[in-house]
Formats: C-alpha cells, sequence, structure tokens
C-alpha cells in the first residue's frame, strides 16, 4: 500500500478517532510529535508514515509488532477494539481512558 500524505493521514485520523498524541505514542516519538508535524515544526521519517500509514489502513498489526512483550490474547484484543469504532467509546469509560489527549 502507498504512505498516505499528510492531509490523507489527519483526516482518516480524525474519521477514525485516533488522536494525535496516540500516533506519536505507536511510532515511538515524543507525546506532541504528530501534532508539530501537522503544524510543520517537525518531519517525520518514512518508516514512521509507513507505521501510521498501516495502523490507520488496518493492513497490518504494526502496534502489536511495536511491542513484542503482549500476549497472543492482548494483541488480539488491540486488533478488535481498533477495527470496532463503535465499542471504544465503551471500553475508554470502562476503563477510564480520558479523551482528552489531543
Amino acid at each position: 500500500m502507498k504512505n498516505m500524505n499528510k492531509d490523507e493521514i489527519l483526516e482518516m485520523a480524525k474519521k477514525r478517532g485516533v488522536k494525535l498524541n496516540y500516533l506519536s505514542e505507536l511510532i515511538g516519538g515524543y507525546r506532541g510529535k504528530l501534532t508539530d508535524w501537522k503544524s510543520g515544526k517537525t518531519t517525520l521519517s518514512e518508516s514512521e508514515i509507513k507505521i501510521i500509514t498501516d495502523y490507520l489502513s488496518g493492513l497490518t498489526d504494526a502496534e502489536t509488532q511495536l511491542i513484542p512483550f503482549l500476549t497472543e490474547k492482548e494483541k488480539e484484543i488491540i486488533r478488535k477494539y481498533r477495527r470496532n469504532p463503535k465499542i471504544q467509546y465503551a471500553v475508554d469509560k470502562l476503563l477510564g481512558i480520558d479523551e482528552k489527549d489531543d
């Protein structure tokens, strides 16, 4: 799959309800890296863009590849959570996850 450009990434993240700070953590960057990238204060490497593109496209398990210590059950939970936006709100509430991260 072709990597997304900045506008495509920002649009897809917004559409899927994915916080920029979460994407920053996904690529191992500092908390506000994607916010800085959005405003032109920093750049992303091709590999960082690929990880984000893969994650937002749902084509690979980019996140779980970055966290090798997870059990298979934990990886499956992440995949199902990521692919089902309808349950994300309920799971976030149940776990007390604050949506003010972005």
